[in-house]
């Protein structure tokens, strides 16, 4: 992304729409009928929730909460067993009646987060994918940018995608959503 773009993303109390060079979704009209919420659990990525829903509610569309487990796991039922974790985890961000306004699914994948958000849009076809900006991820960025993984899955991606840096409060009240849940 251009140095211009990337300090909108970064400075940008309200969400930013980008379309990276490899993007092959058109953007008008803009009608998403497959989201991917992409989060590691930050608080920046939870910011983003509440939008990736109201979107999801507004456009009707197929919505699916994902995590990618950075490391690596061979054995296959240590891998079930984290598996099974994460999607609980995810299950348990959603409010109780999104399920009933919002078609989801829950996504766990493992490896490299970049590799793991690009291939599960790829893999089920997204239109958007919705991710915060700066948050664990972003501690591995030296530069000041927007986070190394939002700055390289704008890049990568082949389709648009909506960052978020900051919401604040009255983002979250104008959405009437709660940002996170308090795991039961």
């Amino acid at each position: 992304m251009g140095s211009v773009a990337e300090e909108i993303v970064r400075l940008a109390s309200c969400p930013v729409l980008t379309v990276g060079p490899r993007s092959v979704v058109p953007l008008a009209p803009l009608n998403s009928k497959r989201i991917l919420y992409a989060t590691d659990f930050s608080e920046a990525s939870l910011r983003a929730l509440p939008v990736a829903l109201s979107l999801g509610q507004e456009f009707e569309a197929y919505t699916v909460l994902a995590h990618v487990v950075p490391n690596p796991i061979d054995d296959p039922g240590s891998r079930q067993h984290i598996e099974g974790i994460v999607a609980e985890r995810l299950r348990d961000l959603a409010p109780d009646d999104a399920a009933v306004w919002v078609d989801q699914e829950y996504h766990v994948e493992f490896g490299s987060p970049v590799d793991g958000i690009l291939r599960a849009a790829r893999d089920r076809q997204v239109d958007l994918i919705v991710m915060g900006a700066g948050g664990i991820g972003a501690t591995l960025h030296t530069s000041g940018r927007m986070g190394a993984i939002a700055d390289s899955v704008v890049s990568l991606s082949t389709c648009p995608v909506l960052t978020l840096r900051s919401l604040g409060t009255a983002g979250t009240a104008a959405l009437n959503m709660p940002t996170e849940r308090s795991a039961a």
